[in-house]
């Protein structure tokens, strides 16, 4: 039997989010560990406070600790590609913690934070039994410059499995010293972030596995390539059941969540708003009623800006937002 472990991490801006994606994962695996690295100490209390089943709360500490170059990667870059730099750092952390399982018995799962299982992610541990790394591709709408897309990754970083095999430890450790190395928020060189690594895996192994399966990381730079609907009761994308979206880039904006469908030249319609969006605002909402997280705000609901665009750049995507429709008024919205 394949042992699984699932990992995130998040500070207190995405607690909500994060809480909701692991209740998501727990409609449909209420038994497998999740790791939970609280990146500020605000959220690791909160979190060991919940005392949640099968999960367990570590900080940065024990992991700067295990890894001794992460302290000069963290004061030559700032708190967000620092974040980007402790994603393989938490995994190949997780997999030295659980040396002691039978080599191959282990998946290691990364889930972001801003995912939420729409089904049971179950088959894609059956397609990834021959394997020891799996990566996802964006996927990016066909009406985007594929060119400018790719030149932030072929594949996301959303989620990512790691077998405790010698290959996938392998492909870890070089992922973690390639980010340790070189790991910013701006293109340069052919790198960005901790994600456009992701490329060479195939380099390190033979043993890296592409998700193929069109419900798993839907997101809004690739839903344009997709047609939702209904297939036997189920929500299906190009009629295959959707398991996993990354609700990325969610904006507040006085009454209204903004839905960065227009920035990835896709449509937002009333059956995305009802059976997607709807589904996951109302989830947030009652995450943050069951942990009493008093309210949401920009700070627990919307997605950080990874960068710092100018203020006339991002009032143009919030105008263009605003203009498109590409929103949900909460209050009749989400109920």
């Amino acid at each position: 039997m394949t042992n699984k472990i699932y990992c995130t991490y998040f500070d207190w801006q995405y607690i909500v989010q994060g809480l909701t994606m692991i209740r998501s994962l727990r409609e449909f695996d209420s038994e497998s560990q999740v790791v939970i690295l609280a990146l500020d100490e605000q959220t690791e209390k909160f979190l060991i406070n919940l005392r949640l089943l099968n999960v367990v709360i570590i900080n940065e500490f024990p992991i700067e600790r295990e890894f001794k170059n992460l302290s000069i990667a963290k004061k030559n870059r700032n708190k967000i590609e620092y974040y980007f730099t402790l994603t393989p750092a938490l995994l190949r952390y997780i997999l030295l913690k659980n040396s002691n399982q039978t080599s191959n018995n282990l998946i290691i799962i990364y889930l972001d934070a801003d995912l939420y299982f729409f089904s049971n992610p179950e088959i894609i541990f059956e397609n990834f039994e021959d394997y020891s790394v799996a990566i996802t591709p964006h996927r990016f709408n066909n009406r985007l410059n594929l060119n400018k897309m790719k030149k932030y990754g072929e594949y996301n970083v959303g989620i990512l499995l790691f077998r405790n095999d010698s290959d996938g430890i392998l492909v870890l450790n070089w992922w973690l010293e390639q980010c340790i190395t070189w790991c910013y928020d701006i293109v340069s060189e052919g790198k960005f972030a901790d994600q456009k690594y992701l490329e060479r895996f195939f380099d390190i192994s033979e043993n890296v596995y592409v998700l193929k399966n069109e419900g798993v990381n839907v997101a809004p730079w690739n839903i344009g390539n997709l047609t939702l609907n209904f297939l036997n009761n189920k929500l299906t994308v190009n009629n295959v059941e959707l398991i996993l979206f990354h609700f990325h880039g969610l904006k507040l904006f006085h009454d209204k969540i903004l839905v960065p469908h227009v920035l990835y030249k896709a449509s937002l319609n009333d059956f995305m708003k009802e059976h997607i969006y709807k589904i996951y605002f109302n989830s947030l909402k009652n995450t943050s009623t069951l942990y009493n997280i008093k309210r949401l705000n920009k700070h627990t609901l919307v997605t950080q800006n990874k960068r710092n665009y100018s203020g006339i750049k991002e009032n143009i995507k919030i105008l263009l937002m605003l203009l498109t429709r590409n929103y949900i008024k909460i209050s009749k919205e989400i109920k």
